[in-house]
């Protein structure tokens, strides 16, 4: 933006001359002004190179689940009659959540209860019967054959009486089956059935999320694994709060492997935040300890590392006198080979210095930063 000034500068007299000669000049002062853009600093993410034969500090990529996943199904099959609840929702424990069709269940009930009466029935005559042939034998007035039919009657019709008792208790729990509760404070994470479909026994119907604490799951390449331990603390940061640091311990550390030679370890939050979701990116940082067979070497992600004419760099950050922000140089380095644990680096790096793993995009000599 310009901006220009008309300044009358002096006013000049003749003292030898009888008319005085007025001279005004206008000098113009032009002066540029230029607005000076904020500055954006971009935010990068690094890993300090660790002193050999000593503790590193990695960080893995891992996702966020809740501390208590359910995966609820009906125990029996029918035609979905209602859907009380939707994603989203918070649920408390023993809330009806599903409902089947109970028709055919009631009729199941129904039915068990009549031939519980019918053999009740049965066996009071049998038992009726039963003591009136003793009494008679009693009085030498029946046999022994007599006798011993009418208590095995007796006997049957007790067994036939017990075992539609229990016909009755199964068409109960059939029925209560056909509806489906919450069992814990949760929330609905997936419904994977609507109203009116045919659901079949065991089906997945819904997936609730509970428990306070929310989880991150990671997985370790075998290089790293035997130096994780239950009870190490660790440290979380989620692209969805950028900035923010999350204290957690590590919970369970797998004993087999998955795909790729990766071993899974879980990883729990100290504090809730209701800010996080099931599913969402994170980040893990571990304190390894070093072993004799890889303390003198140094691995980083395979991202670190850029390659141009010039031959393959990364980018180092150096703290400035202002707080969160550093200074970006270029670094050469000299690279190994491929591994689970990263990219072994030959030559270039020395102990301490921070070479940045994140937001290497559109990175400069000498830029200003922002990091943590």
């Amino acid at each position: 933006m310009i901006r220009c000034q008309f300044v009358p500068v002096l006013r000049l007299t003749m003292p030898f001359k009888l008319i005085p000669l007025a001279l005004s000049v206008l000098l113009i002062a032009c002066q540029a002004e230029q607005e000076v853009p904020e500055e954006i600093l971009r935010p990068v993410r690094y890993v300090e190179v660790s002193p050999k034969g000593t503790a590193q500090k990695l960080t893995f990529a891992g996702t966020t689940r809740a501390g208590l996943e359910s995966r609820i199904s009906f125990k029996v099959s029918g035609t979905l009659k209602a859907k009380h609840v939707k994603v989203g929702d918070q649920v408390n424990k023993g809330q009806l959540l599903f409902e089947l069709d109970p028709r055919d269940y009631e009729i199941g009930v129904q039915q068990a209860a009549s031939n519980l009466a019918s053999t009740v029935a049965t066996a009071r005559n049998a038992q009726s019967n039963y003591d009136r042939t003793r009494l008679l034998y009693e009085n030498n007035n029946a046999s022994l054959n007599e006798l011993e039919a009418a208590r095995a009657n007796a006997e049957s019709a007790e067994a036939a009486r017990n075992s539609a008792a229990k016909q009755l208790e199964s068409a109960k729990n059939q029925l209560d089956y056909s509806r489906l509760y919450s069992p814990d404070d949760c929330a609905v994470a997936s419904i994977a059935v609507q109203e009116n479909e045919n659901v079949g026994a065991t089906q997945q119907v819904a997936q609730l999320n509970c428990g306070d604490e929310p989880e991150v799951e990671i997985s370790l390449p075998e290089i790293y694994i035997a130096q994780v331990r239950e009870g190490d603390k660790a440290s979380i940061e989620f692209d969805a709060k950028p900035g923010a640091n999350f204290s957690a311990t590590v919970t369970e550390v797998s004993v087999s492997s998955q795909a790729g030679s990766a071993f899974p370890v879980i990883v729990k939050l100290d504090k809730q935040d209701s800010a996080l979701r099931a599913g969402m990116a994170a980040e893990v940082s571990l304190m390894l300890s070093a072993d004799d067979q890889h303390s003198q070497v140094i691995y980083l992600p395979s991202q670190a590392v850029g390659e141009d004419r010039q031959g393959r760099f990364v980018w180092l950050v150096t703290a400035s006198d202002e707080e969160g922000i550093g200074l970006i140089n270029r670094r050469a380095v000299n690279i190994g080979k491929l591994t689970t644990a990263g990219l072994e680096i030959v030559s270039g790096l020395q102990e301490g210095e921070n070479v940045v793993t994140a937001g290497t995009t559109f990175l400069a000599q000498d830029m200003r930063v922002k990091f943590n």
